[in-house]
């Protein structure tokens, strides 16, 4: 029964990093998801950034005695807007922000991880989704956009301006690839768990009743 415990611990872990992305599906390939934002023209009163989050558990802690630290980032412009996006949830969460020009004295300042906490005034936020890290072995494409068009809003609830990004146009692989994959893994680690727990439970139920 303990093998069998094991044996199951070790496939819901598998599973659980197929589903997660950490295991190629079976029949797939690796492919790059990439974004474009489309009209940051539109907005010549702010600088622009693609930022990682800071609260981010699979990086290195960075901030030390409660000092703000630098994030890894990205500066776009209406020239140059095109990003790769996150395909894994190791690689944290990708957020765009919006910086009014002059806000700080560098022309070219550097994102914080204390912009993402809504105490500075002016920086405007928004999560930008994540892409497809694979694609069935048959896709003859290996590179997938998606193109973002972003507004700022200002409500009539008051609370200040917010960033909203609109996903404009975005191709897929075929659906029919290792998407079931996905599915199969969770459903299959959900299995998985449940007959661990019930082994678990089985165990220290004849124990209980054997020291009786």
């Amino acid at each position: 029964m303990m093998r069998f415990a094991v044996v199951a611990t070790v496939g819901a872990f598998f599973l659980g990093g197929l589903a997660h992305g950490d295991v190629p599906p079976p029949n797939s390939k690796r492919v790059r998801s990439m974004g474009k934002f489309d009209n940051l023209k539109d907005f010549p009163d702010y600088l622009f950034f693609a930022a990682t989050h800071p609260d981010n558990p699979f990086r290195e802690k960075k901030e030390k005695d409660g000092q703000p630290f630098l994030v890894h980032s990205t500066r776009l412009t209406p020239e140059k807007a095109e990003i790769a996006l996150f395909t894994h949830y190791t690689q944290g969460q990708m957020f765009l922000l919006a910086v009014p020009k002059g806000l700080f004295a560098d022309e070219n300042p550097k994102p914080m991880s204390d912009w993402f906490d809504g105490k500075t005034p002016g920086i405007l936020q928004v999560e930008v989704p994540g892409g497809d890290g694979y694609a069935p072995k048959e896709e003859e494409r290996d590179e997938f956009w998606t193109n973002f068009r972003l507004r700022i809003e200002h409500p009539k609830s008051g609370g200040g301006p917010k960033l909203i990004l609109d996903t404009f146009k975005q191709e897929r692989p075929d659906p029919r690839g290792p998407t079931h994959w996905y599915i199969a893994g969770g459903v299959a680690l959900m299995a998985a768990a449940t007959i661990v727990g019930l082994l678990v439970l089985i165990r220290r139920k004849r124990a209980a009743s054997e020291s009786t």
